[in-house]
């Protein structure tokens, strides 16, 4: 049996009723109320694992499987309540949220579960991580710092926490882009839950759906070019920009919670229509459905993450300022574009962003190469964001590096930069 959390509790949150009481009396997180699914990103790359939480042990545990549902193994093994897992780009951590420490935290693992490390600690609830295409910043929802739900940045590490959205509504489910440029997510502000998306810092809120009906559990896809999202019990998919919305389920169960496949060409979702809460997945234009799980006990929150892959360490060169070097095809989809250029710049470089304090000087003027330890960089096109567009420009006009076309097979980030001059 499955209570189905309605609008007036922000939809999109399917929980057996043992584990609401349970979760209910050890006030694991007053956000159960009001929070969904957390918002997904694929990033583009060959399909890997699924993560997902499930209750089949008797408490609420992340397993992950092969995409077929394949070798579940159970990765968190621990008394606490364990949620809303993410992936990062590079297949090798996941983010989560977790009740372990009696109150919901963010916390980030390996891939097969060692090493956990808490990175929020706060006596009220955080939830809902998202990680950016670099792996270098973590977007969360936070519930009781202030009057409402808000989505905070933070390091990878859990420091410099900053509130992004800073609004009476309830903001929630952040999904960060596949290319770090935007921020996608539902609130309530415009006195319906809609989807919307804005700069990594806050700026340039647009609402992409605003026609009166309950949408949250926004997703992009790999490419960028695409959200699913969750609409009154349906999978949706729009544009970017939130032209040519579309029903791709159509079912009359319940179905929510989508995430691409890294390949762009599968959505993995939950769904009550075989009887229980389970894990599907359907060719990306809602045909071909397949449950994967098909467990008697509740499986959620589904987030697919790309083919492992050994972690690039960043370089300390000794060059001087001005170095020339070459850099390539980062992402490995045939070309050389901006997005390729902010995985280069912080891997190879070992510059960090920071968000730029108007009025927003030229190109370069907060960039210290010096000594190549890790350094900061701002907004250097003046738009109110930090993205892929000022690592392109800051490549170039500042640090020197030039651009190169990949070989295949396509290596790790930076592994085919070269020190030139």
């Amino acid at each position: 049996m499955f209570v189905r959390l309605g609008p007036q509790g922000h939809p999109g949150f399917l929980a057996s009723i043992a584990t609401f009481l349970v979760v209910l009396a050890l006030s694991l997180y007053s956000g159960l109320w009001s929070a969904g699914y957390p918002g997904e990103a694929a990033f583009p790359g060959a399909n890997g694992k699924i993560v997902f939480r499930t209750d089949r042990t008797g408490d609420n545990e992340l397993f992950t499987m092969d995409a077929d549902g394949g070798n579940p193994v159970n990765v968190t093994q621990s008394p606490g309540f364990d949620h809303d897992p993410t992936w990062f780009a590079n297949g090798t951590k996941i983010t989560f949220q977790t009740g372990r420490d009696g109150n919901s935290e963010i916390y980030m693992m390996d891939a097969d579960g060692g090493n956990p490390v808490r990175l929020t600690n706060n006596n009220t609830p955080d939830y809902d991580p998202t990680v950016s295409l670099d792996g270098l910043e973590i977007a969360f929802s936070a519930e009781g710092r202030q009057s409402s739900s808000e989505i905070y940045v933070m390091d990878a590490t859990g420091a410099n926490q900053i509130n992004i959205t800073n609004n009476p509504a309830f903001d929630g489910d952040a999904a960060w882009s596949p290319d770090g440029s935007r921020i996608a997510f539902d609130s309530n502000r415009d006195g319906n839950s809609d989807i919307y998306t804005m700069s990594p810092t806050g700026a340039s809120v647009a609402n992409l759906t605003k026609n009166g009906l309950f949408q949250n559990n926004p997703a992009w896809s790999p490419d960028g070019s695409k959200i699913a999202y969750h609409r009154n019990d349906d999978i949706w998919v729009m544009d970017a920009d939130g032209k040519n919305q579309r029903n791709i389920t159509n079912n009359a169960a319940y179905d929510d919670d989508p995430a691409w496949s890294p390949d762009g060409t599968k959505i993995v979702f939950i769904s009550d229509r075989g009887g229980d809460g389970d894990i599907w997945v359907m060719d990306a234009d809602g045909q071909n459905a397949l449950n994967i799980t098909n467990s008697p006990g509740e499986d959620a929150v589904p987030d697919w993450g790309p083919a492992s892959a050994t972690p690039t360490p960043s370089p300390t060169p000794s060059s001087p300022p001005g170095m020339q070097e070459k850099w390539g095809d980062a992402r490995c989809d045939g070309t050389v574009d901006a997005t390729d250029s902010l995985g280069d710049l912080r891997y190879v470089v070992g510059l960090s962003p920071i968000s730029q304090t108007p009025p927003c000087p030229g190109i370069g003027a907060t960039v210290d190469v010096q000594g190549f330890s890790p350094h900061i960089w701002g907004d250097v096109n003046c738009d109110g964001s930090v993205t892929a567009v000022d690592a392109l420009a800051i490549l170039r006009n500042v640090v020197g590096l030039s651009p190169l076309s990949q070989h295949q097979p396509c290596p790790a980030v930076g592994a085919q930069v070269t020190v030139t001059g």
